[in-house]
């Protein structure tokens, strides 16, 4: 997505990227890339519901044209772009609250939960691959990291063809239909939460607030040897901030939200790679043992285990707690209503 989405961030990528050549059917795909996003900038004063409906829009064109990527077989790019704006999509529905109707909330929400697992061990094989490509264990046979390899990007071919029979399945076309007419709906015939009529910069910046808050909480819980399912945790919460203020920094000021959204990308890119390694640790149990299995398992091992403990040690230096004392400024609610006002 070529907006504010993509200005921040790129957690995750595959060292292999690629652009897709501008001619025939990607050529074509590139042309609806270009146009799904609406040339319409949030403001302070629009309200939370017109600005929520604009940006979900947004997302859910997003969606639709990486899903034409992925039939496509343009590669893990288009997987990553698709997985981030359905996780951005989850976080305005679920982090700004009475906006739109609870079930609402919950019923969308929860699709978009369950299609974004589906993707999961497409994403892991993608990662894995881009690991060994770029800095993968370089002793043994090389025969042996071939197969790897090879074993690798069969299951990737796998993975895709159900992903794929899912995206084209009508359970998942009559989803998303009924996601674009939801937002689609005039304001008037919306059944709306309480807060849908104030400001965007006061909803998000509330909220924000709220959740940064809540990030210091846990960050005061973690220890070196914390484990790692706090550790993901806490970088998920922080990915959740860093989502919502970014998609809507327009309305609660560009220049104020950068510094904390760079904070936070930082935070959550050190940590995503112990996750990643967690991840491929499980991807590579799977595979028939050689040697070179054996040594990307003891690469992964090492990297899982050690980097937590180097990252969570970094988080409590004074350099990080510098970082940590300006994340709450430009979320502070005073300057939230001066921009609203």
């Amino acid at each position: 997505m070529r907006t504010a989405w993509r200005a921040e961030g790129s957690e995750g990528r595959h060292d292999g990227r690629q652009n897709p050549p501008q001619h025939g059917p990607r050529g074509a795909w590139a042309g609806e890339l270009a146009s799904a996003t609406d040339a319409t900038r949030l403001t302070p004063r629009m309200s939370a519901g017109a600005g929520l409906r604009h940006l979900l829009r947004e997302l859910t064109s997003t969606m639709r044209v990486h899903e034409r990527g992925l039939d496509l077989n343009l590669g893990p790019e288009s997987l990553h772009d698709f997985r981030v704006a359905v996780r951005r999509a989850r976080c305005l529905l679920s982090q700004t609250r009475r906006v739109f109707r609870r079930r609402d909330v919950a019923f969308w929400d929860d699709g978009l939960h369950r299609l974004q697992q589906r993707s999961d061990a497409l994403r892991n094989v993608d990662t894995l691959l881009g690991w060994i490509a770029g800095r993968g264990p370089r002793d043994g046979d090389p025969q042996d990291l071939a197969r790897l390899c090879a074993h690798l990007r069969r299951r990737r071919k796998a993975e895709l063809r159900s992903l794929l029979a899912h995206l084209r399945s009508p359970e998942h076309r009559a989803f998303m239909d009924g996601l674009q007419d939801f937002l689609d709906r005039p304001a008037q015939a919306m059944a709306r939460g309480r807060r849908a009529g104030l400001p965007l910069a006061e909803v998000v910046g509330r909220r924000g607030a709220r959740m940064h808050r809540r990030l210091l909480k846990e960050r005061r819980g973690l220890r070196a040897g914390s484990p790692a399912d706090d550790l993901h945790a806490f970088r998920k919460r922080a990915r959740k901030l860093r989502d919502l203020l970014q998609g809507t920094r327009d309305a609660l000021g560009a220049e104020r939200v950068r510094p904390l959204v760079k904070a936070l990308g930082r935070v959550t890119d050190e940590l995503g790679s112990a996750q990643d390694a967690r991840m491929h640790l499980a991807v590579l149990d799977e595979a028939p043992r050689t040697p070179a299995i054996e040594a990307a398992l003891r690469a992964k091992g090492r990297k899982a285990k050690h980097r937590q403990v180097r990252k969570v040690k970094a988080l409590g230096r004074r350099r990080l707690r510098r970082l940590v004392a300006t994340l709450a400024t430009p979320v502070r609610i005073a300057h939230v209503r001066r921009a609203s006002a």
